[in-house]
């Protein structure tokens, strides 16, 4: 089936394993604040920020993500200070991630990224042979056992859940079909969503753009080239006599 409505994706919400620290002021001095390193998704890492907050902080913190900037409100219960400019941490790309420019924020108790986090990625045209996750569902680690009397029986550790999708007519064309989105950096933007996929690092899709709160999180699982995930391309739409249009073949992305 095709979707009826335009998609997107939101990712790039990794935490790097080196640069996983930033540096705040209650007050009473520099703090560091600690992330654990991981491929998350926008939402979580909002979550995952919150939690390190208020392990090392003394005041209570709330972590806001808003899905239609794409930033997030830090807010606490007292004044405290954002080091992005002076901390430790100066400079620290984990600053950027979470949409802070490399200049202290302080003497509020609220504060909201200056920059969108992360990218979307806005497929030019509506998802071809489309499966919503409730449609298909599977086992994790399952094995089949056959008794001599020919009885079956099935051993798993749970189901898991998929979404299937196919992108085509990805062009960075300007005299392209009107039905196509205009997407100057289209083939651009196409293969850097692929290449944060394969990392296995957590994306979020959203059906519909236009209702960002409905959205699910997922983990590449599968490409039409690699039955891991782990190998991505486009390909060029040569058997339809196009040029410099792109498709992705079949995706599979485990729900989780």
């Amino acid at each position: 089936m095709g979707l009826k409505t335009l998609s997107s994706f939101y990712y790039g919400h990794e935490v790097d394993k080196v640069q996983h620290f930033i540096s705040i002021d209650e007050g009473a001095g520099e703090l560091t604040i600690n992330l654990t390193p991981s491929g998350y998704s926008f939402t979580e890492l909002g979550v995952e920020l919150q939690r390190a907050l208020n392990e090392s902080g003394l005041l209570n913190y709330t972590v806001l993500a808003n899905r239609l900037t794409r930033k997030y409100t830090i807010s606490a219960d007292g004044v405290f200070d954002i080091l992005a400019g002076t901390g430790a941490y100066f400079g620290s790309l984990l600053f950027q991630t979470l949409g802070f420019n490399t200049t202290d924020k302080t003497g509020l108790t609220t504060y909201t990224s200056d920059n969108a986090t992360g990218f979307e990625w806005r497929p030019q045209l509506q998802l071809f042979n489309y499966v919503p996750s409730n449609l298909r569902e599977g086992s994790v680690q399952a094995t089949q056992d056959e008794s001599g009397a020919g009885k079956i029986e099935i051993v798993n550790f749970g189901t898991v859940n998929y979404m299937e999708c196919e992108a085509k007519y990805i062009t960075s064309r300007h005299d392209k079909p009107d039905i196509i989105e205009l997407d100057i950096n289209g083939v651009t933007n196409a293969i850097s969503f692929l290449k944060y996929s394969r990392k296995k690092n957590r994306i979020e899709f959203m059906p519909d753009r236009n209702t960002p709160d409905t959205y699910e999180t997922f983990i590449l699982q599968k490409t039409a080239d690699s039955s891991n995930g782990l190998e991505v391309k486009l390909y060029e739409m040569t058997g339809q006599n196009l040029q410099d249009y792109y498709e992705t073949r079949l995706l599979t992305f485990r729900k989780v």
